[in-house]
């Protein structure tokens, strides 16, 4: 079930700390271009620094269209991942301000996202001012990573190490054989539906 929320609680930081990876998306004032970029999450690309206020270190890659998306309006959307066995999906809904690397203050700003090393390529440090948290199951996603035996999944695909995840069927099942399936697409699951 969807939860909304105006801040980014301990239980967040726990989760956003315990991911590889995260999503930025960004997009244009005109058009309908979204652009998606995948980055490997570390100490050295995204920080906590309040309970609305994040860092991200934006690098050097193919090219430069979140900064330009950025620049043109300020909003932004970071999304993280649970690919585990305890899913989870959060996405951070954000305002920015975009510090360069020769812009006043850069320095410290670095210092304060705990890493004193600058990874080659970085390029500007992204302020993500956190106005909405967004959280989900995630049981929808797939498991991703070895395959232990008694874990939930099937159809697996060996060598990618990537299954499907049985949680949604199943809820829906149950869900179906309650009366209950309609009600669940039109409003979001309650567990008192599935139990």
């Amino acid at each position: 079930m969807v939860k909304f929320y105006p801040s980014v609680s301990e239980e967040h930081v726990n989760f956003i700390n315990k991911q590889s990876t995260f999503f930025v998306e960004s997009a244009p004032l005109p058009g309908r271009h979204i652009n998606l970029s995948l980055t490997r999450h570390s100490p050295r690309s995204l920080a906590i620094l309040h309970v609305n206020k994040l860092a991200h270190l934006d690098a050097t890659g193919s090219g430069c269209e979140t900064i330009s998306h950025l620049y043109e309006n300020g909003r932004v959307a970071v999304m993280l991942c649970s690919f585990s066995n305890s899913p989870k999906f959060m996405g951070l809904l954000c305002r920015v301000l975009i510090v360069e690397k020769d812009d006043k203050g850069h320095e410290k700003l670095r210092a304060k996202m705990g890493s004193d090393v600058e990874p080659t390529g970085a390029r500007a440090i992204i302020l993500l001012d956190v106005w909405k948290v967004q959280t989900s199951c995630g049981f929808g996603m797939p498991l991703v990573g070895p395959s232990n035996s008694g874990t939930e999944g099937g159809n697996e695909n060996l060598e990618s190490g990537i299954r499907n995840r049985d949680t949604m069927n199943v809820c829906a099942s149950k869900m179906s054989r309650k009366d209950a399936l309609g009600v669940w697409q039109k409003h979001g699951t309650s567990k008192a539906w599935i139990d």
